[in-house]
């Protein structure tokens, strides 16, 4: 089987929950389900041929540059020596430090399909023979305990949150309720400025200074003008400022334009 076709499998994909969810709980003290940390990088489906090729694909299917890091040009290296005896391809995250999560095998060592509690141990001999300077294994916890304390973790640490998945599942391209992602987030109340048609700039108080914290898409449901105040909702604040993900929730009506705002947002201008 050639790499190409490998890869053309669709990538299977998480389900959303809030942490304030009341099933959260419930698969939280679930044995069937297992909790990963949720990793902030570029997914990518990685095939092994028996003869020595690789291929890296997204998602989506199109082809992924492994070229663009170091650290994954190391990996693709490793991986060229694996020669597995059957086709292998792993789901993989590539990460901005240049290490390669392997977190599934969606065509694993063992024929046939698995379910997940079986891939773990066939995850876990091709992340060996990888080395741990080329890849990495996911964090991963089992009992309620552990899985309280890794969430309590990406919480105080700052990442993105945790993934449940079900071990009786086996690997299905596409939208799953077999993975669920719980992603910790954060508000903030922010101006909307230099309105676009679908797009817009946050501003906010910073050290009592205007500061920007980034553009953002406007929902088409919200009517929104210039100077509106709205409640966004975003992972984490980058080095640079500038909220990761926001979302815009809802309308401030109950907070007010500033009678300044004609100078705030001239001002801004200079951000």
């Amino acid at each position: 089987m050639t790499a190409n076709k490998m890869t053309s499998q669709l990538a299977m994909l998480c389900t959303d929950m809030k942490p304030n969810d009341p099933r959260f709980l419930d698969l939280l003290a679930s044995d069937r389900w297992m909790a990963e940390r949720k990793y902030d990088g570029e997914r990518a489906l990685i095939s092994v041929s028996r003869d020595g090729v690789v291929e890296w694909r997204s998602r989506s299917g199109q082809q992924f540059n492994w070229r663009r890091h170091p650290g994954w040009a190391s990996f693709h290296r490793r991986a060229c020596e694996m020669r597995p005896d059957r086709d292998v391809v792993m789901d993989c995250e590539a990460c901005a430090d240049g290490t390669v999560v392997i977190f599934d095998l969606p065509r694993s060592l063992i024929s046939g399909p698995l379910p997940l509690r079986e891939r773990l141990y066939a995850l876990d001999y091709v992340t060996r023979q990888l080395g741990a300077t080329a890849s990495r294994r996911p964090d991963r916890a089992f009992t309620m305990v552990e899985k309280l304390r890794l969430f309590d973790r990406m919480v105080t640490d700052g990442h993105e949150g945790i993934v449940l998945k079900d071990l009786a599942s086996t690997y299905q391209g596409g939208r799953s309720k077999s993975w669920i992602k719980v992603k910790i987030t954060a508000t903030a109340d922010l101006y909307v400025m230099w309105l676009e048609p679908t797009r817009c700039k946050l501003f906010g108080w910073k050290d009592d200074k205007l500061a920007e914290f980034g553009g953002c898409g406007i929902p088409a449901k919200l009517r929104i003008i210039d100077g509106t105040m709205v409640e966004v909702e975003y992972l984490y604040v980058s080095d640079k400022g500038r909220l990761v993900q926001p979302r815009i929730v809802r309308v401030r009506p109950d907070k007010t334009i500033p009678d300044d705002f004609d100078g705030l947002r001239t001002s801004s201008k200079n951000h």
